[in-house]
């Protein structure tokens, strides 16, 4: 059975979702279908009792200190970014059970992690890092379980993937979902701070073309962007692409599309955002740093992180952060053909912005 996105969907939310779909799944598809039906209602009955235990403190609880977005295209480094600032105890993050459970993490993780662990790879398919229920989670994730509005539906449900491709900026929602989104964002945000009572860094790719509806959601929020070269990231979107086609359970048939037009328009929507918003963000409250550059030199990328957004003493961190790069200093990245020069023609053309701004060059 392939793993599905919103298997921790309450049965509400879930025929809600089914409606605004048509209830179009095939028969082939049905048995899928059953199989989130199942979870939605033992979903449901947790998240009630869940509710009744904590939901007065959770309403209760400040976000005090405000999060750290790290925002970026899937593919520039995000994750690799995530899992060395979380090194900094001082720091909390969703992991990978509470992204994709978070109606009722609070009451069933630590014995649900317990039986069910064995059954997450160890490792991502798409690139070979680490897998598992305490790695870092992504927002997207949770709010495609939280919301109807998340772009990531466009897994689940692919024949519509007009409308969930729009809600990569959220764009065209009307006022009442769109307040809905922002409300479900924030009690994810506010059930974390409940939880760890900590700082939350927090990462999630579709973020990077929200960054001035996060400014009104959390005005004290501090962002890091980081950029990979755009060929690398076009290459590595590819392979995404194939890769959670063949791992993660649709509810339809696929329609035709083309990838690499996919990729390109995606790229362009997002970073036509990202560039209009920045400016919105307070001085000392942005950093951007490339992939390139945390690469070959982490620790001394995240010590200079550290000083331009006026984050805590990095020295506290700098051993935590240099133990988990020995760590991984045998892991090796996918290895990717050269793109063929019409196609790099064409990237640069349709992502030219990009090169323009980072001074990537095309050849």
């Amino acid at each position: 059975m392939k793993y599905n996105l919103i298997f921790g969907i309450r049965t509400g939310d879930w025929f809600r979702l089914l409606r605004h779909n048509g209830f179009r799944i095939p028969p082939r598809y049905w048995g899928r279908a059953l199989v989130v039906t199942l979870a939605s209602l033992l979903n449901s009955i947790a998240s009630w009792r869940e509710t009744r235990r904590y939901g007065a403190a959770i309403a209760r609880t400040r976000i005090a200190t405000h999060p750290l977005f790290i925002l970026g295209h899937w593919r520039s480094g995000t994750s690799h970014l995530h899992r060395l600032l979380i090194q900094d105890q001082r720091f909390a993050f969703p992991n990978g059970y509470q992204t994709a459970n978070p109606h009722s993490y609070l009451t069933t993780e630590k014995v649900h992690t317990r039986w069910l662990g064995g059954l997450v790879p160890a490792r991502r398919l798409e690139d070979n890092m680490t897998l598992g229920f305490e790695v870092p989670g992504e927002d997207e994730i949770a709010l495609s379980i939280l919301t109807p509005d998340s772009t990531y539906l466009a897994w689940s449900f692919p024949r519509n993937r007009e409308y969930y491709n729009r809600c990569l900026t959220l764009e065209g929602l009307d006022g009442g979902r769109l307040q809905a989104w922002k409300e479900a964002y924030r009690l994810f945000v506010q059930k974390l701070t409940f939880k760890h009572g900590r700082p939350l860094v927090l990462k999630s790719p579709p973020n990077t073309c929200r960054v001035a509806l996060l400014l009104e959601m959390f005005p004290e929020a501090r962002f890091v962007h980081i950029r990979r070269h755009p060929f690398d990231v076009f290459r590595s979107m590819e392979h995404l692409i194939d890769t959670w086609t063949a791992r993660y359970a649709v509810l339809q048939d696929l329609p035709p599309f083309d990838p690499s037009e996919q990729i390109l328009e995606q790229y362009r929507r997002m970073y036509g955002r990202y560039f209009a918003e920045k400016g919105l963000i307070p001085r000392g409250r942005l950093h951007e740093m490339a992939f390139e550059d945390l690469d070959e030199d982490p620790v001394g990328q995240l010590a200079v992180l550290y000083d331009e957004l006026g984050l805590p003493d990095f020295a506290v961190a700098r051993q935590d952060v240099e133990r988990y790069c020995r760590s991984v200093a045998d892991y090796r990245r996918n290895a990717y053909t050269p793109l063929p020069e019409d196609l790099k023609a064409l990237i640069a053309e349709r992502w030219s912005q990009t090169f323009a701004n980072w001074g990537y060059g095309t050849e």
